[in-house]
């Protein structure tokens, strides 16, 4: 018997709008999550498919102790240089969109929300059903960050300014979800999204 298949959401967005709390209330509605962070993670480890090719392309220097690549200092490598960000992209996606594939031929659910920051960047929202961007104000993101990961605001700015500008992936969403508010204001917002997702209402999903 073969398997439905299930309707694929991507869900992107830049630093600090709040990606993780609007898959927490996707997640209680019964939809599948899939990050792209911690897939990530599985393919540079040692023995996996990116593995050799990013130290062909940056060195051992990357590595710590027992062999495996430091995200951290790989990430000092690349941030701020382009080009150098380009080859690792071009490295890594390919394998992630692999896994990301796998998950979801695997599902039993009728819904797979792909968290994924660089959705766009790894062309991964031509492969999704309906592509939902998640919003915030930039001093809530800066704010937010900065507190997260107890780095200083001027990082957070930075981080947010190394993304891809708010008005430009707005031109990729069907949905867009404004995260400014409280908790209770987001999960009125992602029900309303969720209530056009599976009854249609977006033209584009039945």
């Amino acid at each position: 018997m073969m398997r439905n298949k299930p309707k694929v959401v991507g869900l992107t967005g830049g630093s600090g709008v709040g990606k993780g709390e609007v898959c927490r209330i996707f997640a209680t509605y019964g939809a599948h999550i899939v990050d792209t962070d911690s897939v990530a993670h599985g393919v540079y480890l040692a023995g996996k498919p990116a593995y050799d090719e990013v130290l062909a392309a940056f060195g051992t220097e990357i590595l710590d102790e027992g062999g495996e690549i430091l995200r951290k200092k790989l990430g000092a490598v690349v941030f701020g240089d382009k080009a150098l960000l380009a080859v690792l992209s071009s490295i890594v996606h390919k394998y992630v969109i692999l896994e990301c594939n796998e998950i979801i031929s695997a599902t039993d659910s009728s819904f797979v929300v792909i968290d994924a920051p660089a959705l766009v960047e790894a062309d991964m929202h031509t492969s999704c059903d309906i592509v939902i961007g998640v919003f915030a104000d930039i001093e809530r993101r800066i704010s937010r960050i900065a507190a997260r990961d107890g780095i200083s605001r001027e990082a957070a700015a930075a981080r947010c300014a190394s993304q891809m500008p708010d008005d430009v992936l707005r031109t990729y969403v069907d949905i867009a979800i404004e995260n400014n508010g409280d908790l209770a204001d987001l999960e009125g917002v992602v029900n309303d999204a969720w209530t056009r997702i599976t009854q249609g209402g977006d033209g584009r999903l039945a």
